[in-house]
């Protein structure tokens, strides 16, 4: 049932991205243009399936603003365990303390911290406290 369950809601996902296109976060083109123009290293660590993290950032016209993708098929522990993130730094080819991360989750923003990231919370400044900074939407 629960797999029956996730094709169907997947099936109706891509009806309405199709029909609406992939939401995308207010200001978040704008920042990937700017880190884009000063040549910032940029990743992207998504608890969603690889391929469906770069078909969905295809179809909004954002794939090539990232370097590197890690998606939640690619790791062993979810978040908040750091793995993700972790990964994704390792792709990156970049130390702890050079990576600054984006999320909109509590649950990703310990993840963050954990890996030794600075954390920047997008959303509800009250559920995302836990950030060293926040950016409310």
């Amino acid at each position: 049932p629960v797999d029956a369950f996730d094709k169907d809601a997947q099936k109706k996902f891509r009806k309405i991205e199709r029909e609406e296109g992939i939401p995308v976060k207010k200001g978040a083109r704008e920042l990937l243009v700017w880190l884009k123009e000063n040549e910032a290293t940029v990743g992207l660590a998504s608890s969603t399936a690889y391929d469906i993290v770069v078909q969905e950032l295809t179809d909004a016209g954002l794939v090539d603003y990232f370097h590197a993708i890690t998606g939640g098929d690619q790791i062993s522990h979810s978040k908040p365990d750091p793995e993700i993130y972790r990964a994704a730094q390792e792709l990156l080819k970049l130390q702890a303390d050079e990576v600054i991360s984006f999320e909109d989750a509590p649950v990703g923003i310990a993840a963050i911290k954990a890996a030794g990231q600075f954390a920047v919370g997008i959303g509800e400044a009250s559920a995302l406290a836990a950030a060293h900074f926040c950016c409310c939407i």
